[in-house]
């Protein structure tokens, strides 16, 4: 698996792993669980994120429009997540076919993580088999704290980038604007 990294070697992380497509105030509000986790744990914390976006390569007949560029996500993660370090993974269909053991196993040879904080309805690994369920087996497996949160939701509605992807198609900006908790940005 490869990957760039601001971190330094053996440096004790807790992590968070997500596209984080525009970086919304869900994953907004993870990144400050995330925080607090790596304060408590003495650990630093990091994104682990994926390019290109992991549908391009599972799903390359879907016509994805980003919120947010690589750089942008980045960005936007110091930004309004205040978490300054990343492992960006090159994501391939070697990566994408990766048990959910293989891809933390892979993961845990190169940084020593000590914790992660992750959505309710996260997933990872092929199919998406490693749920929360199978994350808090492994984290009591190799001494990985996993602390998962309750999604983000506005009126009764969860907080997405699919969502929010379609609703700036719609050309519903505001709403837009109301669910990432920032300014929508355009590039190209």
């Amino acid at each position: 698996m490869e990957y760039t990294t601001t971190l330094a070697a053996n440096e004790p992380i807790v992590i968070s792993i997500g596209n984080f497509d525009g970086v919304h105030r869900g994953h907004q509000r993870l990144m400050h669980v995330l925080r607090q986790m790596a304060q408590e744990l003495h650990g630093k914390p990091a994104v682990v994120t994926f390019s290109p976006h992991t549908l391009l390569v599972v799903r390359p007949d879907i016509d994805l429009k980003y919120l947010s560029t690589l750089e942008e996500k980045l960005a936007l993660t110091k930004a309004y997540g205040s978490i300054a370090d990343s492992i960006v993974i090159h994501f391939t269909r070697e990566v994408a076919g990766m048990s959910a053991t293989e891809f933390m196993d892979s993961l845990r040879a190169s940084f020593p993580i000590k914790g992660m904080v992750v959505g309710a309805n996260f997933s990872l690994g092929h199919n998406r088999m490693g749920d929360v369920t199978f994350l808090e087996h492994y984290g009591q497996e190799h001494g990985i704290v996993i602390h998962p949160i309750p999604l983000e939701e506005i009126e009764r509605a969860r907080i997405s980038s699919t969502r929010i992807r379609a609703l700036v198609s719609e050309g519903q900006i505001t709403e837009a604007k109301e669910l990432l908790g920032h300014p929508v940005m355009l590039s190209g």
